[in-house]
């Protein structure tokens, strides 16, 4: 069967130059003979890469052949050329090995050396494709790619690009996978072969079975993920594009930050086209064609590749045809950044239809809330009327204060300003704190105007005039650089909005629905320092500091705490309000000293959500105090029971949602349908 498929390939090779010499009779090239003599056997210097003489003896072979049915016959150069090549030593002929210089010619220097084998077609893996040796020019003029970087070869071959960025590019390490213990011998000996050119020993070999993407990958990413992925002819066969696709994924999961470069030349494009679609339909992978980039090397503009024997057709008498190479560059998607709008801009129409409705981010610069001389820590500590009052502290490092290294503690607001000016140890985050209201009772007024987006505040509108949970859903937060929230969503799902007086904060969002899992660490940044350097960086250097570096601590974090969803994220800076729609998930980094208000509140927009929710926490709280039903001795009682844990435990429950609502709906009666709807599903409940 491997003669047949030997034979049969000979036999389109064949085919292959008959049409390149068509062609050629065609433009009245009479000296094809010549030209194909001096291109593939007389001046190694204009081939680009050289072959192994049996490959150029079999072209002449095939030349004569076709010479021989010409008027004129077989030109003596072309006779000639093939008697040399027929006389040369056999044993010379018999050497595996090829030495490939990829890139300019600097005094012979040979880039790699990989061992080729004539086994026929069904022995693919042990030729040096076009691509591969195209990818390896390409890396070349791309040296920063590659440069202390993991680098995962996958379907490697004859092992020609990854060996080429092994011996000239200094990676950190390069593992050049395939399949089959033959593969995987020749890859083997082609490392060894090459020690002298890559005494580090930087390059491994390992193997990688694509229909076991999972388990190969897990081995292969044990240690550290990798950097950059090289593909090179991988995307020709139907059969194997699925499991060629979760091999992709798997090693996508594993190394989020990932760079895939992948190089194919389209000899199906019906099957390259629907390797393209089927990236561009996962959400989390973005896929962009860089096959420009594939003008390599101008001062070897008009030398000649020849490869195998495939390559006539796309490659011909004529030298190589970039058209037919597409270069794709893959990596998960960058996480998208939340809009910014200007405040004078938009009104409030058009703030409810396009994000309060649509429950999507923004942020809006250029608010103006009248606190940024009034309100900072030094006027907070030169307040005597506040200096007293109990403020929550989250993360406090100081034995002082906080002797029972709890996550949060209270103390006054004078004694946590005065650990913040005179303590070593980080002071810790003050937040949740109802400043608003403590002023209120103060000045007897308002300490800020509520800007217009987010006057339609049902929430607080109701807390106003009673006492639900004693208190109001209105904060103020003062964090040093370093201070961050953990990922959580919004108390009972509500909208919440905060304002920067000073400072700048680094909110990751993730949409509703594709928030992390709860087996998903708390946080997603791992490396806070990082992310404080890149902040100072980036201030020094007024915000050149590349978005990508960013990008990529937010990608580690990802990895780092096993979470699949891409996120949003936003810098939040001094005078910005942002609003975080219902249910979406965050985390807060403090950059730098911040103190900002913060609101939670809903309106009919999220009414919905807010609803649901609180149905699912009295489910919760039922099903909480099961063992607890048959104790009651009535109905009222067992309800009573419920309602009662459940305001401990959410700070609301059914009755008091109910006055809620209820009041909303009399003192606006706009809003009635809306109140109706939603307390309907409560009696549908009980």
């Amino acid at each position: 069967m491997d003669q047949v498929r030997w034979l049969v390939r000979q036999q389109a090779a064949l085919g292959e130059v008959k049409e390149a010499v068509r062609k050629a009779r065609l433009e009245e090239q009479q000296d094809w003979q010549q030209d194909f003599v001096a291109k593939v056997a007389l001046d190694p210097e204009t081939t680009r890469w050289a072959r192994p003489k049996t490959f150029i003896r079999r072209l002449l072979q095939f030349a004569v052949g076709l010479a021989e049915d010409e008027e004129d016959g077989v030109h003596d150069d072309l006779a000639e050329c093939l008697a040399d090549a027929i006389a040369q030593d056999v044993a010379q002929d018999a050497e595996p090995w090829s030495w490939f210089t990829i890139g300019p010619k600097q005094n012979d220097d040979v880039t790699c050396r990989v061992r080729v084998k004539d086994a026929g077609m069904n022995k693919v893996g042990h030729l040096p494709w076009e691509a591969g040796l195209m990818l390896a020019e390409w890396a070349l003029q791309n040296p920063q790619k590659f440069h202390g970087k993991r680098i995962l070869e996958v379907g490697a071959g004859t092992g020609v690009t990854g060996l080429t960025i092994a011996n000239k590019l200094a990676p950190a390490s390069v593992v050049l996978t395939d399949f089959g213990p033959d593969e995987l011998d020749n890859l083997t000996a082609s490392v060894q072969a090459n020690s002298e050119h890559n005494p580090t020993g930087c390059a491994q070999v390992a193997p990688f079975d694509w229909y076991n993407a999972e388990r190969d990958v897990a081995e292969l990413c044990a240690t550290q993920p990798f950097d950059v992925l090289l593909a090179a002819d991988c995307v020709y066969d139907p059969v194997l594009l699925d499991c060629f696709l979760e091999a992709l994924e798997a090693v996508f999961a594993h190394s989020p930050a990932l760079e895939a470069f992948v190089l194919s030349t389209q000899r199906n494009k019906e099957t390259f086209d629907n390797f393209v679609h089927a990236i561009c339909l996962d959400t989390t992978l973005s896929v962009e064609d860089i096959s420009n980039s594939l003008e390599l090397f101008p001062e070897r503009s008009g030398q000649h590749c020849f490869f195998g024997p495939s390559s006539i057709l796309l490659y011909g008498a004529a030298g190589a045809n970039l058209d037919a190479m597409r270069l794709l560059r893959i990596s998960k998607s960058a996480p998208a950044k939340v809009p910014i709008k200007a405040a004078s801009l938009l009104s409030k129409d058009e703030f409810a239809d396009g994000f309060m409705a649509a429950n999507t981010p923004c942020i809006l610069r250029g608010v103006d809330l009248g606190l940024c001389d009034t309100l900072s820590r030094h006027c907070l500590s030169k307040d005597v009327s506040l200096a007293g009052e109990k403020v929550p502290v989250a993360g406090s490092m100081c034995s002082q204060c906080n002797p029972d290294q709890s996550d949060r503690c209270e103390m006054t607001l004078a004694h946590y300003l005065h650990c913040w000016e005179t303590h070593s140890h980080f002071p810790g985050y003050l937040k949740d704190w109802h400043w608003a209201a403590a002023r209120e009772r103060l000045d007897g007024e308002q300490p800020f105007t509520v800007p217009r987006w987010f006057e339609n505040d049902w929430l607080n509108d109701f807390c106003a005039q009673g006492d639900l949970n004693e208190s109001d859903y209105r904060f103020l937060y003062l964090g040093p650089a370093g201070s961050s929230t953990g990922l959580h969503h919004d108390v009972y799902l509500s909208y919440s909005w905060s304002y920067n007086v000073s400072g700048t904060k680094l909110w990751i969002l993730f949409p509703e629905g594709s928030e992390p899992t709860e087996s998903s660490a708390k946080r997603i940044i791992q490396d806070p320092e990082a992310l404080l350097s890149w902040f100072s960086a980036s201030s020094a250097d007024q915000g050149q500091t590349s978005e990508s570096t960013l990008f990529k601590l937010v990608q580690d974090g990802l990895a780092s705490s096993g979470v699949d969803a891409m996120p949003l994220i936003a810098v939040q800076a001094s005078g910005d309000a942002i609003f975080v729609p219902s249910g979406w998930y965050h985390e807060v980094h403090n950059l730098e000293e911040t103190l900002s208000v913060n609101t939670n509140w809903f309106n009919e927009h999220n009414l919905p959500r807010v609803n649901q929710f609180l149905l699912h926490e009295q489910r919760a709280t039922q099903n909480a105090l099961e063992d607890c039903k048959e104790t009651t001795s009535s109905a009222q009682e067992w309800d009573d029971l419920v309602q009662g844990v459940m305001k401990l435990n959410a700070g609301i429950n059914r009755p008091k949602w109910t006055e809620l609502l209820t009041e909303r709906a009399r003192t606006c009666p706009r809003d009635a349908c809306a109140v109706h709807a939603a307390l309907a599903l409560w009696e549908d409940a009980k």
